[in-house]
């Protein structure tokens, strides 16, 4: 049967037709998107324990893996101990993930609390000595039409309206009871979960591939078992070298606020330090929220803790990011500003975390596609040689 096309413009068609289905399909999924998740909003809310327990075995399990190899190369010489090795590197890893959490919240957090009161304060006396300015200035543009001694009044009804929120909040003794049963409920069921997984990972894992391959070849799943592996290995290095990364950034702003006696050390540093696990814009705005908070103490100061800031943000991603991380994620400044901007925007705040290490891998799998079609059409996979394609490519010469 002879074609109507020649192929290589039957060729094009298909690539268009196909082009044109799958913007199609996008839209249309993104039309049900918002309806869709409505629906599944009730589940998710019930399921969100299982995801928390099942999001802290992923963070625990590297711990576990070489708590375990620590452990059968001391205690299990002579012979294979597998279940009392999981028993005791779980034990392990739970000590240390409560001591962790025990010393936040018993070091950090009542340094925290200080300086926010110290904050609060220091707003207040401020907006007592400026109130008069603050009035001309709101009055000048229009925001309020009062005069004279009722600025006074107004701020005081202001005032006055939000202790009486805080009040009624704290007098709702069944609201905050409910939240407590509710917060409990959660943090237990996150702790059986997480127990439980790390117990039965390797299950798991098994009982997934036996679905595998009852549906797919075992060449297909062969790659996916590597993808999946890849991806593990790109989640769990970038989650836990972020972590780690984060944390010695938070240290290092707080010992040199020390050294140079800037104000709210713990909470600015715990500011940094948080804010710089979100790759690219984290440090950043870390650095912006400090410089505006000590703006309202001492703008001198606020000066030298931006100049501190872009220093530690240097050797951050040109020293310890890299050393930490490696080559985890393999994406350009540009690919990672992309990905955390559209992760962001989509999911919030878990988007721009993981954005970065989703795109990474979508980015491998476009990168092996494409070079795979290259390969098979006889042409080079270097990037280079596309710049001033078709003349950089020789393909006559290639073809003799």
């Amino acid at each position: 049967m002879k074609h109507l096309l020649p192929e290589e413009y039957r060729n094009k068609s298909i690539a268009a037709i196909i082009v044109i289905a799958a913007g199609i399909l996008i839209y249309m999924v993104s039309q049900r998107l918002s309806s869709g998740l409505s629906l599944l909003k009730p589940l998710l809310t019930t399921l969100k324990p299982v995801f928390i327990g099942i999001g802290i075995a992923y963070l625990l399990s590297p711990l576990l893996r070489r708590t375990e190899l620590f452990l059968q190369k001391k205690l299990c010489k002579k012979k294979q101990r597998t279940a009392l090795c999981r028993a005791l590197g779980v034990v392990v890893c739970y000590i240390l993930f409560l001591a962790v959490v025990a010393a936040l919240l018993g070091v950090v957090m009542p340094q925290v609390v200080r300086s926010l009161k110290a904050m609060v304060n220091l707003l207040l006396r401020f907006i007592n000595a400026n109130a008069d300015k603050m009035n001309e200035f709101l009055l000048r543009y229009g925001f309020i039409s009062a005069a004279g001694d009722d600025f006074v009044i107004a701020w005081e009804g202001i005032i006055n309206q939000a202790m009486g929120y805080v009040t009624a909040l704290l007098s709702n003794a069944l609201t905050i009871t409910q939240w407590v049963y509710s917060f409990v409920l959660t943090l237990v069921v996150s702790v059986a979960v997480s127990i439980y997984s790390l117990f039965e990972k390797e299950k798991f894992g098994g009982q997934v591939k036996k679905v595998m391959y009852s549906v797919f070849s075992p060449d297909t799943c062969a790659s996916i078992i590597f993808w999946m592996r890849r991806s593990n290995r790109v989640f769990s290095g970038f989650i836990s070298g972020k972590i780690y990364d984060s944390m010695i950034m938070g240290v290092l702003c707080y010992v040199c606020m020390r050294i140079f006696k800037m104000e709210f050390p713990e909470l600015i540093s715990c500011i940094f330090g948080v804010t710089n696990i979100v790759p690219f814009f984290g440090p950043i705005v870390g650095g912006v929220i400090g410089t505006l908070l000590l703006l309202i103490v001492n703008p001198t100061t606020a000066i030298w803790f931006a100049v501190m800031a872009l220093v530690l943000q240097q050797l951050d991603g040109n020293i310890i990011g890299p050393h930490i991380l490696g080559e985890t994620i393999g994406l350009s400044a540009f690919w990672i500003m992309l990905a955390i901007l559209v992760g962001g925007g989509m999911f919030g705040f878990a988007g721009m975390l993981l954005g970065a290490p989703i795109f990474a891998i979508v980015y491998a799998l476009i990168k092996a596609f494409v070079d795979f079609r290259l390969e098979k059409r006889g042409l080079p996979r270097e990037s280079a040689r596309y710049i001033n394609a078709p003349t950089s490519l020789n393909l006559k010469e290639e073809k003799k």
